[in-house]
């Protein structure tokens, strides 16, 4: 309370000089106004109002002294308390109003500095993308031309008789057909030859379904490698949705007419199979003779049946099982890696499916398809 009372005392003491200087100037001109003897008029007007003047100070000073008196004695307390709460309000509600003006006097500044920048970066950016699309399409254009004296003869001659949504991709460069294209919503087809591999590019016709397959036969089915979906987004640019991998083709399992699916066949039934025909290739076979050396027409010219008559295979032993055949060795003296013709004929009783029963191809004039029983009596009786 000591500080309001004497700031207030220092407020109304300063007014009070303040006012009594005011009052002196005024005194001091009414002097001088009155010993002025020009323009008496004006001077009388101006020597009146300064009359009225301190006069009115002369009452604003007697009122302050009696404040001051009752600053001294407590009096004016409650309104120095309101007084301040007043003045507290105000000063807050200035400095509110000052640092909010100045908030935005910032914020304007640094939007306008965004908005400067902003087009600044607009307009290089521009500029940019201006430079290098100039700058790509010419090399671009620089590169088709290239691929263009490169072009295969055989895919110039097939643009001129494709249509319009078909082509050829050739180094990375697309050429579409001449003709007019097959249907207003035909898909678009592109072939491509890379690296020993013929591709099958294939669009829908708007353009959001792509679909690539890969022939890897000349004459082959085509297998496709995958399915892409695109969108549209809000700009128009096409944005992938899904990338399916079909499932592999199944295998188509070739069945003859002799084979179930059901039942597998034993080896026995399989080898009969192979060797058979007709409906007795795995149940009953025909047995065939051996030739054993002889051919067909010999075999036809055979006149005794012992000699047409051959024992059967053994179908039902595998080869590896078999029973190695019983040869009677050649005597001392002989070769033994000569051939079996030319070895002695074995005696009766010694198993003749063995090599050895050959005996040396007979003299010309002498029927080789006889057997050698007969050939023994023959020459018994040429002897006797």
């Amino acid at each position: 309370m000591d500080k309001l009372r004497i700031s207030e005392k220092n407020r109304i003491s300063t007014r009070i000089r303040e006012l009594e200087s005011f009052t002196r100037f005024n005194s001091n001109s009414i002097s001088r106004l009155r010993g002025s003897n020009g323009n008496i008029e004006f001077n009388r007007a101006k020597i009146a109002k300064m009359k009225t003047e301190n006069e009115t100070f002369s009452n604003e000073i007697k009122e302050l002294q009696e404040r001051l008196v009752d600053l001294a004695s407590g009096k004016i307390d409650a309104e120095l308390k309101r007084q301040r709460r007043e003045d507290t309000l105000v000063e807050r509600k200035k400095t509110t109003e000052k640092r909010q003006k100045k908030m935005d006097e910032l914020a304007d500044k640094k939007t306008q500095h965004a908005a400067s920048k902003d087009y600044w970066d607009r307009t290089i950016k521009a500029s940019r993308v201006h430079r290098y699309s100039e700058r790509s399409a010419t090399r671009g254009y620089d590169y088709v031309l290239r691929v263009q004296r490169t072009l295969p003869q055989y895919i110039r001659a097939n643009l001129s008789n494709m249509p319009n949504n078909k082509g050829y991709i050739w180094r990375g460069v697309h050429y579409y057909g001449l003709k007019d294209p097959e249907g207003e919503k035909a898909n678009t087809i592109m072939f491509e030859n890379s690296k020993g591999q013929f591709y099958i590019h294939e669009w829908s016709n708007d353009f959001l379904t792509y679909t690539k397959k890969v022939k890897k036969e000349k004459r082959g089915k085509a297998e496709t490698l995958f399915i892409e979906t695109f969108r549209k987004d809000i700009g128009g640019r096409r944005v992938s949705i899904s990338k399916i991998k079909p499932p592999p083709p199944k295998q188509r399992i070739s069945v003859s007419r002799n084979h179930s699916r059901r039942r597998k066949m034993t080896p026995v039934e399989a080898r009969r199979r192979s060797r058979g025909r007709g409906a007795n290739a795995a149940g009953n076979k025909i047995e065939r003779p051996r030739n054993n050396g002889v051919s067909k027409k010999q075999n036809r010219r055979k006149g005794s049946a012992k000699a047409r008559r051959k024992k059967p295979r053994n179908s039902g032993v595998t080869k590896n099982k078999r029973k190695p055949r019983e040869t009677k060795p050649p005597d001392r003296g002989v070769n033994r890696k000569s051939p079996a013709w030319k070895t002695k004929p074995p005696d009766r009783g010694v198993n003749r499916k063995s090599l050895a029963w050959k005996t040396k191809p007979p003299d010309r004039g002498v029927h080789r398809t006889l057997p050698a029983w007969m050939t023994r009596k023959k020459d018994q009786n040429n002897n006797k």
